[in-house]
């Protein structure tokens, strides 16, 4: 599964949500980065649901990482790290499956909101939105 880069690190960076990234004004954005993003169909067909999802979803993967990450810090052996990694690899495709997606959307959803600075700034709002 594709990591979302860009957006892990906005998402997790403390006071870098949205405002930060000036994108609710156009003059914030670099003129190919709003050219892409209007010139990629796939950034106009996702609809707003597509997008709480995908929040939804990431959100859920950070919690996962994280709370495994500790865990992986502390293991004695490569192969209770393996075991780990494969539990933490589990936990994710069962998240992305429980909200009815694949993990082949949800690695495109990513790529498109990485690559669209509008969509990014937008995922960045819903997923500051969640608890």
């Amino acid at each position: 599964m594709k990591e979302p880069i860009r957006l892990a690190l906005l998402a997790l960076a403390p006071g870098v949500l949205v405002p930060d990234l000036g994108v609710a004004q156009d003059d914030g954005l670099a003129q190919e980065d709003i050219d892409v993003a209007v010139l990629d169909p796939r950034a106009r067909s996702l609809s707003a649901e597509e997008l709480e999802t995908f929040a939804d979803i990431f959100v859920e993967i950070e919690e996962i990482s994280t709370s495994h990450e500790t865990e992986l810090a502390s293991v004695e052996s490569e192969q209770e790290a393996e075991l780990l990694r494969a539990r933490m690899e589990r936990e994710r495709q069962e998240t992305i499956e429980r909200h009815g997606w694949t993990e082949a959307k949800y690695d495109e959803v990513t790529e498109i909101v990485d690559a669209s600075p509008p969509l990014l700034a937008r995922v960045l709002a819903l997923i500051g939105d969640r608890p």
